[in-house]
């Protein structure tokens, strides 16, 4: 998910309308992560995703949009750099987990506890 957002960012594209789009029944999981902002050569914004923090509300918003597509798509939070503490780390599952339960009333949620 954050590849699609910071690809489409990064190239102009409308995040929203390529999800839209999107073969969903082709995936069979989501991967959610948090991206980096720098400044590129020109000044421009550009984003990395780095993996290294929080998801984004944009971000969050795409989640939502591919649930209501296909409720029945699994998640799991890509963090490979700069680790955080457990309270963290369980702040983002609940956030995660908060928008598979908005779109899966009649599925099974596999959350941490």
């Amino acid at each position: 998910m954050n590849n699609v957002y910071v690809s489409a960012i990064n190239h102009g594209w409308d995040t929203h309308d390529y999800i839209a789009r999107f073969p969903l029944d082709h995936v069979g999981e989501i991967h959610v992560a948090g991206h980096a902002t720098v400044e590129d050569s020109d000044g421009s914004m550009m984003l990395i995703d780095a993996h290294d923090g929080v998801t984004s509300e944009p971000m969050m918003a795409l989640l939502s949009q591919v649930l209501t597509q296909k409720s029945d798509i699994p998640a799991l939070i890509e963090w490979d750099n700069d680790l955080p503490n457990w309270v963290d780390l369980y702040r983002e599952v609940k956030k995660i987990s908060t928008a598979l339960h908005a779109r899966k009333s009649d599925h099974e949620i596999t959350d941490v506890a």
